[in-house]
């Protein structure tokens, strides 16, 4: 019988992956078990697109924090992630379930209670996995009567409103996201492998560079949105802060609104025709 669901577990304790082995067999659910390697996780994620991931927070290559982040990029799939540590670190916490951690357990722990969580995440996973943020011919209806320059100034106000300045090269990259976004409607759009491209490219940086820059204008920009805002934000299923692609999307939403605002305001100026 194939397995409609899988687990992905990264620990290089050989019993605990085979406590693993035997529940997840007996509920039909395919596990992959990976040593304690961050490489091996992002291959295996890419590779097997797993429903979950347990993961240690420190890894060689790339820690669990690196692992969400990148993995949350890639609006076609994300698992779920719990991840676990040896040691009681209140900033190793936040950093994780800042970047998406849905559970961070520490060590040791009752197996059970990790089995628990791992079949609640697994109810969710398929339904999150559907709620990916696309560009909808409905936002882009109303934005295909804007001017270009008009455009531009719209998106550079919202970004503003965000508290993002444009000295902040990640406010450049920004900008340059929404309009990629704008100008290729298309729900098959990849963050990692069309909008950090294309934007490294025109400003003669690299992909990862433009990331990273994304995220730290989000990061200046959080603390400084209204409380209004971000209860907005965190209504839409954003984990603390958001990752690069929903505050890109968030703000493409933004601007199909005002755009569709402005064009109500031109409707009601245009005279009645005669009866």
């Amino acid at each position: 019988m194939e397995h409609s669901v899988c687990v992905l577990i990264s620990d290089e304790d050989s019993s605990f992956q085979g406590i693993c082995q035997r529940f997840f067999s007996r509920n039909q659910i395919r596990l992959l078990s990976l040593g304690n390697d961050g490489r091996m996780v992002m291959d295996a994620i890419r590779r097997d697109k797993p429903d979950v991931v347990v993961l240690n927070a420190i890894m060689p290559f790339f820690d669990a924090s690196s692992v969400i982040h990148i993995a949350n990029e890639n609006r076609a799939f994300a698992p779920q992630f719990i991840v676990l540590s040896d040691i009681e670190d209140v900033v190793l916490k936040r950093e994780n379930i800042e970047a998406g951690a849905r559970e961070y357990l520490l060590k040791p722990f009752d197996n059970n209670l990790l089995f628990a969580k791992i079949l609640h995440l697994i109810s969710c996973a398929k339904s999150s996995n559907k709620k990916n943020i696309l560009a909808s011919s409905y936002a882009t209806r109303y934005l295909s009567h804007i001017s270009r320059a008009n455009l531009d100034l719209l998106i550079t106000d919202i970004i503003s409103g965000f508290g993002i300045s444009p000295k902040v090269k990640g406010c450049a990259y920004l900008k340059e996201a929404v309009l990629f976004v704008f100008d290729t409607p298309s729900s098959n759009v990849s963050i990692t492998k069309d909008i950090y491209p294309t934007i490294a490219r025109l400003h003669d940086s690299t992909p990862s560079c433009v990331e990273r820059a994304i995220r730290h204008a989000i990061a200046i920009a959080w603390p400084n949105i209204s409380k209004s805002m971000a209860n907005h934000l965190i209504s839409q299923s954003f984990v603390a802060r958001p990752t690069n692609s929903q505050f890109i999307y968030h703000i493409f939403n933004e601007l199909s609104v005002a755009a569709q605002k402005i064009e109500i305001s031109q409707d009601c100026r245009e005279p009645q025709r005669a009866l």
